[in-house]
């Protein structure tokens, strides 16, 4: 004996509702913030800034009176002393970066006009030694 069995298979159909959601837009409002400020200006004469023996500090301005190779500041001190027309000195380390400049001596003459931090360099002026 035979049998067959049929199936008829029924679509489920679904809808799906849609969400929606509203949400109140959120609104800051701040104040605006104005800053004013004077411009620097030093009133420090450059004089000022002057040391006999500054480390760390290249002195610009005047002109080179002589350059020598010398062991040491101390000697390159010496040297603008001795000089009567020698108002500034330099002395270029032996590990300064330009290895042309190294364990040099500058004297100078007229003003100093600028400071400069530079490593490896030693710079002084006469006129502040005591």
């Amino acid at each position: 004996c035979s049998s067959t069995v049929t199936t008829t298979d029924t679509p489920i159909t679904t809808t799906a509702v849609p969400v929606t959601t509203t949400a109140e837009p959120i609104t800051t409002t701040a104040e605006p913030v104005t800053t004013t400020s004077e411009p620097v200006t030093s009133t420090v004469p450059i004089t000022a800034l002057l040391k006999c023996r500054d480390a760390s500090k290249l002195y610009i301005g005047g002109n080179v009176l002589s350059k020598s190779k010398v062991k040491n500041a101390r000697q390159c001190e010496n040297k603008c002393f001795d000089d009567l027309s020698c108002t500034s000195w330099r002395f270029y380390q032996r590990r300064f970066s330009d290895k042309q400049l190294r364990k040099r001596c500058l004297l100078m003459d007229g003003e100093v006009t600028k400071v400069v931090k530079k490593k490896k360099v030693i710079s002084g002026a006469i006129d502040q030694c005591k």
